[in-house]
């Protein structure tokens, strides 16, 4: 009887999307589709190489599986999004955990109707298991859309690696939050260093940016202070250390990059 409550629920409201960008990410999916699954009257879930259990899960749930080899995230982002169905979608990274409070908002404008072109969602970052004040190049909480009426928007002039979306007119805020886990060990968090540093200096090179020996010495002590100091990375003791030295060698990973790339 419950189930069948739902599917006539979502018959009787505006019709919404829901996707994911995945790869390896069975630590929080089948949680997070368990609350995405009662709002979603379609769920895309957009892999790039999973060899864990992630597919696995999305069956469970239903969810309609793809694959694209990843580039960049402004591109996979485009892409899954060119694969949803509704007008509205709605969509989070596979380590956002909602809470009940954004699943009744999202619930309640699919009943009443959309009323913006963009919806920003309050986020939490949860780093190496503790709540911080930032990490390089966030503070938290931040606002980061997350509900689109997708005849509205584009990734024009997005960046590759902190994509965003462009174009809509209008914004609200969503009631409740997700709790963003990042780096769950110092092992992963030097990984993903390496990783997100190379893109961003591929998105400057792109935009014609360029390194110089200047940059390279300055701009990694000024991101160390300005995170540390005024971004408040200090109220979060040593793992604000540790998040300061993120953003010191990610600055100069990726001036280190475009370096490499301008002399080849």
């Amino acid at each position: 009887m419950a189930g069948t409550a739902v599917e006539a629920e979502k018959t009787m409201s505006e019709p919404l999307s829901f996707y994911m960008l995945v790869k390896n990410s069975e630590r929080y999916l089948d949680i997070i589709l368990s609350r995405i699954a009662p709002i979603a009257d379609e769920i895309i879930l957009l892999d790039s190489g999973s060899e864990d259990r992630t597919q696995a899960i999305a069956d469970k749930w239903q969810a309609r599986w793809h694959t694209r080899s990843l580039d960049n995230f402004r591109n996979q982002r485009a892409h899954a999004l060119a694969l949803c169905q509704h007008r509205y979608v709605f969509f989070l990274d596979s380590d956002e955990i909602p809470d009940p409070a954004l699943i009744n908002h999202i619930q309640s404008l699919k009943n009443n109707g959309f009323n913006a072109d963009a919806y920003l969602l309050p986020r939490e970052w949860i780093v190496l298991g503790k709540p911080v004040h930032s990490i390089y190049p966030i503070c938290s909480p931040d606002y980061p859309v997350r509900l689109v009426d997708k005849a509205k928007v584009s990734f024009s002039g997005s960046t590759q690696v902190h994509e965003s979306y462009s174009g809509y007119q209008t914004t609200a805020v969503l009631s409740g939050k997700v709790q963003h886990y990042t780096f769950h060990s110092r092992n992963e968090l030097k990984q993903k260093l390496h990783f997100y540093a190379r893109i961003a200096a591929e998105d400057l090179l792109e935009r014609g940016k360029k390194s110089s020996v200047y940059k390279r010495v300055m701009n990694p002590p000024f991101a160390w202070c300005k995170w540390y100091f005024f971004k408040q990375g200090w109220r979060d003791g040593q793992l604000g250390l540790i998040l300061a030295n993120y953003a010191f060698r990610y600055t100069f990973l990726k001036y280190n990059y475009i370096s490499k790339q301008q002399n080849r």
